[in-house]
């Protein structure tokens, strides 16, 4: 591999980084302790990243079927026993850029001597045992290291960087943590903290300082987001994964790109086994930094590789690709009508825009209203994050957003709408571009199913919540309504 497939695969990259932050990722070593689904979804978002080597380390071995195990599941070539650590590793090789990338596999604890052997930049423990964050930490101390410590539970994700080893970890932070149930939609959103701190090790952008701080701490609370303090789950549902609770939600996700790829995988995770994936895009190389389900199939429909493997993560699921663009319009009777067409015989409980233009998102939108239907919106670039929309409990995105007068200013501009791509695509060179995507996937995951299972915790004035990326608590709610909108539409829907 020549520098133009480096150029060609993180292209996204060196436009917010440049080519020598691009080099700064590939000369960056990080040793990840731990082989769990939090584990997993680190190693894919760093991947992504472009980190240049990535050593998984752990002594587990290969069991029976476990769908949180998505990385072995996602290769069908996969071992059928020996150590889980080479399983990983046997699928992240094939979505790494080949000859750039390396990844390695050690089917050992993480021994001191073996680890001054390799010699990691940044080591991140993502077990859920405090031992192994003791004794990491003491010896990223005795050597200088970088150690980040992540943790997530069905509530909670945390992600703390100690950085040179000036501290040891925090444990009190850490113990409210330790031997509780994973959870899927915080582990995407943990996963990206880790990923935006080694990030940030390797390239602290002009707003960040340029000398890290002992301890540098991120966290994602459920209870601070909407007051909740237990686990969202359907009624009468045993804790995951000892039983599928949201087998019978219909989801439809539309656009399967950055944020849609992480939010498939959330959606497989959870067992939700009706899903309608619409995208009318082909997979590129280019691609595939932002959307590593998508590996190995340049050239193929987006919607068609993302439903085969959601179905390789979790075999219950029924994921039904539809290769074309989505339109909510009237015809020719005055009759509103959706495309693709067979969306006009389906309703569904969950419908998730994913989309990065302001025409489909206002097309999306009157759907919802129409359908009554819980519309989850995301959207990356300046200001991360999501809208929700619950009939009955808070006013639709259009209301929130002004969908509409962002559209006509773009009209305004002479811009074909229907091609102009919003905030977090190319044409904005933004940081807030390649972590989000699994971050702002997982909130979409956990604020859909709040909206089915918990609605009374939607507040009328705290309808946006978003990723700023800073801060300890680096999550944010914003609300509030235009005036222009006291009557529209979707305030009679009940």
């Amino acid at each position: 591999m020549n520098a133009a497939s480096t150029q060609l695969r993180f292209d996204r990259n060196i436009l917010l980084f440049g080519e020598e932050g691009q080099r700064r990722l590939m000369d960056t070593h990080v040793l990840l302790h731990g082989t769990n689904t939090l584990s997993q979804k680190i190693a894919l978002s760093l991947i992504s990243l472009g980190i240049g080597r990535l050593s998984l380390i752990g002594p587990e071995h290969l069991q029976g079927y476990d769908p949180s195990d998505f990385l072995l599941y996602l290769n069908p070539s996969r071992p059928a026993e020996g150590m889980k650590a080479d399983g990983l590793r046997s699928t992240l090789e094939q979505i790494a850029l080949r000859g750039k990338q390396q990844v390695d596999s050690y089917g050992i604890p993480p021994d001191p001597g073996f680890l001054s052997f390799l010699s990691p930049d940044i080591i991140i423990d993502a077990t859920n045992a405090l031992e192994s964050k003791d004794a990491l930490s003491a010896y990223a101390m005795s050597h200088g290291t970088h150690l980040i410590s992540a943790s997530a539970t069905s509530t909670d994700g945390l992600a703390q960087l100690c950085s040179s080893g000036q501290s040891p970890v925090d444990r009190a932070s850490l113990e409210r943590l330790i031997g509780k149930d994973y959870g899927i939609f915080t582990g995407s959103i943990t996963a990206g903290l880790v990923s935006n701190l080694v990030r940030r090790i390797a390239i602290p952008f002009a707003n960040e300082q340029k000398t890290l701080p002992p301890v540098l701490t991120q966290s994602y609370a459920l209870s601070r987001i909407a007051g909740i303090t237990t686990p969202i789950d359907a009624p009468d549902a045993l804790p995951w994964p000892s039983s599928r609770p949201y087998a019978g939600v219909k989801a439809l996700v539309i656009g399967t790109g950055g944020i849609g790829n992480f939010l498939a995988l959330d959606l497989a995770l959870l067992g939700i086994t009706h899903v309608t994936l619409v995208d009318p895009d082909v997979i590129e190389e280019s691609n595939l930094n932002r959307q590593p389900l998508l590996y190995g199939r340049v050239g193929k429909p987006k919607a068609t590789v993302i439903g085969e493997r959601m179905g390789l993560i979790y075999p219950g699921v029924s994921a039904r690709p539809l290769v074309d663009f989505f339109s909510y319009k009237h015809d020719d009777r005055g009759r509103f009508q959706v495309l693709p067409e067979p969306l006009a015989s389906e309703h569904y409980d969950l419908i998730f825009s994913c989309v990065d233009n302001e025409t489909s998102r206002l097309a999306i939108n009157d759907y919802a209203v129409q359908t009554r239907t819980v519309l989850v919106q995301g959207r990356l670039g300046t200001g991360s994050g999501l809208h929700t929309y619950v009939p009955g409990r808070n006013r639709c995105i259009d209301c929130q957003e002004n969908l509409r007068a962002s559209l006509e200013n773009q009209k305004a501009t002479g811009l074909d709408v229907d091609k102009v791509l919003g905030p977090g695509c190319q044409l904005e060179s933004n940081p807030n571009i390649v972590v989000p995507n699994i971050i702002v996937a997982g909130l979409m995951t956990e604020e859909g199913l709040r909206a089915l299972y918990r609605p009374a915790s939607f507040a009328r004035q705290k309808d946006a919540l978003f990723y700023e990326g800073v801060g300890s608590f680096p999550f944010s709610f914003r609300g509030g309504v235009d005036p222009y909108y006291q009557a529209h539409p979707c305030i009679d829907v009940s």
